[in-house]
């Protein structure tokens, strides 16, 4: 019965405190995620909090891959922070909430706030899952308000994995391709169609005054950022590879796409095909 309480409550819409994120593989291709998202409440030391929860309605191949968590956390007014995070997601069957796999990743966080590690994901996750992402502080609470810059990847070797100190929030990307923005405002995304080149990132960038927006792929479920614009400023990024080429992303908000169409396409390379259909 409690799990059931559970499930019904994280089926509310609500600002998390942070997202802690999903990555996907689409066949052999990893993507990797990246958010920059603030605190909205104190997250106490020694206590584990629920931080993030969303229903996944495709399966992940995660079986077997490395799962790489790196970031790093400012405080407001230099406040000190954790010495270490405690990460656990918790992955539940969405329709009976039946716990069937748990994975925990110890994050040390360094005196500038940055934090990484990795470990082997050993099972793929059903279609309709829920996952929910709960954290432990320890060593020192994680204050109200502070900005999380926050990369996740997945990797079939250890070796594959990007540096440490790679994932930010500025403009110091690694990443060879262009960046192309599009602006959330209150029930629009702008532009609403999206042209870019494979190698290219488009960075969703919350303007608006409403928070409860989603970035949600419509086909594949090829990438989702969750309920992960809780600021005015927050972002949520993914980056276009060559897999990708000619190919055309048709992507939702989960809150106002039945309401207000708010809905947009990201076309790959000049080849690919338009979305029509108010996309």
């Amino acid at each position: 019965m409690a799990c059931r309480r559970i499930l019904v409550r994280l089926l509310i819409f609500a600002a998390p405190l942070f997202l802690v994120g999903c990555v996907f593989l689409t066949g052999q291709q990893i993507q990797d995620l990246r958010f920059l998202l603030k605190t909205s409440t104190a997250l106490p030391a020694g206590q584990l909090t629920e931080v993030y929860s969303s229903i996944y309605p495709g399966a992940l191949k995660l079986r077997k891959n490395f799962v790489k968590i790196s970031g790093q956390l400012q405080a407001p007014g230099g406040d000190n922070l954790p010495s270490q995070i405690n990460l656990r997601v918790v992955s539940l069957d969405a329709k009976t909430a039946r716990k069937y796999y748990q994975f925990s990743l110890a994050l040390k966080v360094g005196s500038d706030g940055s934090f990484s590690g990795i470990k082997k994901w050993k099972k793929n996750l059903v279609p309709n899952t829920l996952q929910m992402f709960l954290v432990e502080p320890r060593g020192g609470a994680i204050p109200a308000g502070t900005t999380v810059s926050l990369c996740i990847e997945v990797v079939k070797r250890k070796a594959e994995a990007s540096g440490d100190g790679t994932c930010s929030s500025g403009s110091g990307s690694t990443d060879s391709g262009g960046v192309v923005t599009v602006r959330i405002l209150d029930n629009e995304f702008s532009p609403r169609t999206t042209t870019i080149q494979p190698g290219d990132k488009v960075r969703w960038v919350l303007e608006g005054s409403a928070t409860n927006h989603t970035v949600t792929e419509l086909d594949n479920n090829a990438f989702d950022s969750g309920f992960a614009f809780t600021v005015v400023g927050a972002t949520f990024e993914r980056t276009f590879t060559m897999a990708d080429d000619g190919k055309t992303f048709k992507y939702y908000c989960r809150t106002h796409r039945d309401c207000c169409t708010m809905q947009g396409s990201v076309r790959v390379g000049n080849n690919a095909p338009d979305a029509g259909n108010d996309y």
